[in-house]
């Protein structure tokens, strides 16, 4: 039974996660910023999308991870933990890297700004791309 409730408890915490990170990479693009943003409605929409796409990705990854190897519920629940905090350290960076020019620009103007053309989703799917292929790597050295 807790080896069924595993990846709900982990789908559950990506949509949260997804959700919440998604204010964080808009606060780096739009930190000292003085201007005004066009479309108010996306600061809303954003998140959901962002947190879609943590559900479908977390989902994907744990059916990936177990076709690799399957692991006990300990081994498996410790591994998706870690595999979320480097998520989170690799959404953060790469939202930093990739946000850092654009909001270098932003702050020397005064202007309107769509929010929409910011490179959002660039950013998770970077990271994502990133934390998968290091956790691959390391399911696969685990199971020898």
């Amino acid at each position: 039974m807790r080896a069924f409730c595993l990846p709900l408890v982990f789908a559950a915490l990506a949509l949260l996660y997804g959700f919440y990170s998604c204010h964080q990479i808009l606060d780096f693009y739009l930190i000292g910023f003085d201007g005004i943003t066009s479309d108010i409605s996306v600061i809303f929409t954003a998140p959901l999308y962002a947190a879609l796409f943590c559900l479908f990705y977390q989902s994907a990854a744990f059916r990936l991870f177990n076709r690799v190897v399957k692991f006990s519920t300990y081994k498996e629940c410790i591994f998706q933990i870690a595999f979320q905090i480097t998520n989170t350290f690799t959404l953060l960076i790469t939202g930093w890297l990739i946000a850092w020019k654009k909001s270098a620009e932003l702050v020397t103007q005064s202007k309107l700004v769509s929010i929409e053309s910011m490179d959002i989703m660039l950013i998770y799917i970077t990271s994502s791309a990133l934390s998968f292929a290091l956790f691959i790597t390391i399911r696969k050295r685990m199971a020898d």
